[in-house]
């Protein structure tokens, strides 16, 4: 090789990466509004309407799904299992009937016990008039 073409091999290669290399920022622009820009293919919901349904999202995790065992069919708590209820007031249910009891009109089906709803019951009919008590 000629000395020529040892200087102009280095030159040439710096020319190649400088023209790959371009600084407008319109390429940049416009790659940084698509990252913004939320997936076309989800529908937006809104958080009351979330928080009134009650769903909750969550992010997705790897796990080994080969060991998984999948049984077909639908299982349901045992009759005198512990439930969870949503209420106005925090509480606690008895139930005064077991499963299968023949029940009647006017049976007492289960206790609800509330000290909030006490305190508010005690409010109320000190704030309603002697007259309408009776």
């Amino acid at each position: 090789m000629t000395d020529m073409n040892v200087r102009a091999f280095p030159l040439f290669g710096l020319l190649l990466i400088l023209s790959a290399c371009d600084s407008s920022d319109s390429e940049k622009e416009a790659g940084h509004n698509e990252e913004n820009e939320p997936p076309t293919n989800r529908v937006e919901i809104p958080a009351t309407v979330r928080s009134n349904l009650g769903i909750t999202f969550a992010k997705v995790e790897r796990r080994d799904v080969a060991n998984t065992i999948r049984v077909p069919g639908s299982f349901e708590l045992e009759p005198l299992a512990q439930h969870e209820y949503r209420v106005i007031f925090p509480g606690h249910v008895e139930f005064e009937v077991a499963q299968f009891d023949k029940v009647e009109a006017g049976t007492v089906l289960y206790r609800f016990r509330s000290p909030k709803l006490l305190e508010l019951q005690a409010q109320v009919d000190l704030a309603r008039p002697y007259s309408e008590s009776r």
